[in-house]
């Protein structure tokens, strides 16, 4: 999993949306989208929250800030973001 991957599943989910009101099939944003899904759930729960934010709301850190309820700034939280690729 990259973290440009995961930012893109917004965008993803928009591309999957218009293929699917046109009839096609695409089965590699399909397989992408249930990659990302994958991959935030088998995070710990805190971590999970922080990601799935990220799923819904890109990198706006300040709205993702409020979201998970982080009383910390939004560059703590987008660098907590970014520990959770640096294992891969």
């Amino acid at each position: 999993m990259t973290k440009y991957l995961l930012e893109r599943y917004p965008d993803i989910c928009g591309e999957l949306h218009d293929i699917e009101k046109t009839g096609r099939s695409d089965y590699i944003l399909s397989c992408e989208k249930a990659e990302i899904e994958a991959f935030a759930a088998a995070l710990p729960y805190q971590k999970r929250k922080l990601v799935q934010a990220v799923m819904k709301h890109g990198t706006r850190w300040d709205v993702i800030r409020r979201e998970i309820g982080s009383h910390k700034s939004a560059g703590a939280v987008r660098k907590e973001y970014e520990r959770i690729f640096k294992k891969f």
